[in-house]
């Protein structure tokens, strides 16, 4: 016979990983389609920029979000793919067209060593050699600038060492401004490092909090979604931000076990035949209690407490003064006996190890009243419940 219940629960966590992979299948998929867009967005800046008017690589027009966790991520990988060759085409294209475009601005193309541009200043044996010193610079010039990543951000100093190159006729000057050109790209370069080195890891905090529920873990990956868009602040402090994104993991996988758990009492309080309301979940989440009406015994209803960690049941009732009123509580409990033994063995199921920590017989205690639930039927109805009652079971 079943009155009030208490118990202890551990939580299987291979029974949260389909939820939660599921979590971070979208998750996934959500930056893949950013980066998508972002690809695309490059695609046309970069062609505007070269006045290139090739087509655009051909790329998936996904916007519907699939049920199955397989099914994103065949979407999410076809995105990635889209990103990835996008990113080699880019690449290839802005190499060449970038560094030719930054030799003739600094006067380095084949037209400005064009032998008639220097007969004019020397002599035909001088003019051969300046065209060849030249030549020679902007093949330099051109070889070092192909190490510089196309992403790279072009600095005033390293356009001014390539400028300077362009105008030197001296061949010790013109070797040491190739050396500060090589030390201008390694910073470029390292710079460049630096910033995808900040975005992996902004990426990998991401990747911590997938899947996890809670408005709190809603706003901090919308905080370091919102530090991958943009420049690094002067104030950013990336090993704070990751010890509170640990911290919130810690919260978070914690509410997942909890809305796990909630949501197994969902399913089979409802298998079971009780009125579940759709608050029931994220009344037990943020108020850690719930009350699952019996249809079967008007004004009764089962009250749900699952603070964390535990889960407790008792039968609860609105005001009542019937003359056979502790009998007929007693009933009520004992109908809810043979539901809890199969509560329990579903919760087992779904990787829910509970231990009784208090069990009390029906009628041990007086039922719960709650002022706030309708009362149960007048005395009118006794008779019915007195035969219901010594029915066989």
């Amino acid at each position: 016979m079943s009155g009030p219940k208490s118990y202890s629960y551990t939580v299987d966590h291979a029974a949260l990983a389909a939820a939660r992979e599921h979590e971070q299948a979208l998750s996934a998929l959500r930056a893949a389609r950013e980066a998508h867009a972002r690809a695309v967005s490059e695609g046309k800046r970069v062609r505007t920029m070269w006045e290139q008017v090739d087509e655009v690589a051909s790329h998936p027009g996904l916007t519907d979000t699939p049920a199955s966790t397989e099914e994103i991520r065949q979407q999410t990988m076809e995105l990635q793919r889209y990103v990835e060759a996008e990113q080699q085409r880019l690449a290839y294209q802005s190499r060449s067209a970038f560094t030719r475009s930054l030799a003739e601005s600094a006067g380095l193309t084949g037209a400005a060593v064009h032998a008639a541009d220097v007969l004019g200043e020397h002599e035909p044996s001088q003019a051969e050699a300046v065209a060849a010193a030249r030549a020679e610079l902007q093949e330099d010039t051109e070889r070092i600038l192909a190490r510089l990543d196309p992403d790279a951000e072009v600095s005033p100093s390293l356009s001014g060492v390539v400028q300077s190159a362009a105008s030197t006729d001296s061949g010790s000057r013109a070797e040491l401004l190739l050396d500060a050109l090589r030390q201008e790209v390694r910073r470029a370069n390292e710079r460049l490092e630096a910033r995808r080195a900040r975005s992996r890891r902004l990426q990998s905090m991401l990747a911590t909090l997938a899947g996890l529920p809670g408005a709190e873990v809603q706003a901090l990956c919308d905080e370091l979604y919102g530090a991958l868009r943009g420049p690094p602040r002067a104030s950013e402090d990336l090993d704070a931000l990751s010890d509170r994104v640990a911290e919130v993991q810690v919260r978070g996988t914690r509410a997942l076990e909890q809305s796990h758990v909630a949501e197994a009492l969902r399913r089979t309080l409802t298998e079971l035949g009780y009125t579940v309301g759709p608050g029931f979940v994220t009344a037990l989440q943020t108020e850690g209690v719930a009350d699952v009406p019996d249809p079967r015994h008007e004004g009764y209803a089962v009250r749900i407490r699952a603070p964390g960690g535990a889960i407790g049941y008792n039968v609860v009732r609105g005001p009542a003064t019937r003359p056979d009123q502790k009998a007929r509580d007693a009933a009520v409990e004992h109908d809810w006996c043979s539901d809890v033994s199969r509560l329990e063995e579903v919760m087992h199921q779904e990787g829910i190890a509970m231990t009784r920590t208090v069990a009390r017989p029906a009628g041990y205690l007086p039922v719960q009243v709650d002022e706030g639930l309708a009362a149960p039927p007048a005395a009118k109805r006794a008779t019915r419940a007195l035969k219901d009652r010594q029915a066989p079971r």
